[in-house]
């Protein structure tokens, strides 16, 4: 079994150039009923949420049952509340720039991702 630290990798940036909103990426790695707590304090914090939506989830290999999720949300609120990081979550949290500008289409960046964090077993495609 490995060993896999619990935490919550984040980043934002524009939704579109001809809106106002901001689009978030957060990549949860927990256990499923903590994801889900997490999941809806996120949802709580940046309220008026206009669109939101799952990229990629799924088991840890070899992790003892840790699960993560990647996330996306776009909302008016462009910064997270920084009092309020610890009430979603009192874990560690990163800011990951390698989230932005990921889509369902961009499968190959979330492996990468995932594999750089070790959160999944998909071998690289050279």
């Amino acid at each position: 079994m490995v060993q896999i630290r619990r935490r919550i990798h984040y980043n934002l940036g524009q939704a579109s150039p001809d809106e106002d909103t901001v689009k978030w990426y957060f990549l949860i790695v927990n256990e499923p009923r903590e994801i889900e707590l997490i999941r809806n304090r996120i949802y709580q914090q940046l309220q008026e949420i206009h669109t939101r939506g799952t990229l990629s989830e799924g088991l840890v290999p070899q992790s003892g049952g840790i699960h993560y999720e990647l996330i996306w949300l776009t909302t008016l609120l462009g910064e997270f509340p920084s009092n309020k990081y610890q009430s979603v979550y009192g874990g560690l949290w990163k800011r990951d720039r390698t989230l932005a500008r990921l889509s369902p289409k961009t499968e190959s960046k979330i492996e990468t991702i995932l594999r750089r964090e070790g959160l999944t077993d998909v071998p690289k495609i050279d």
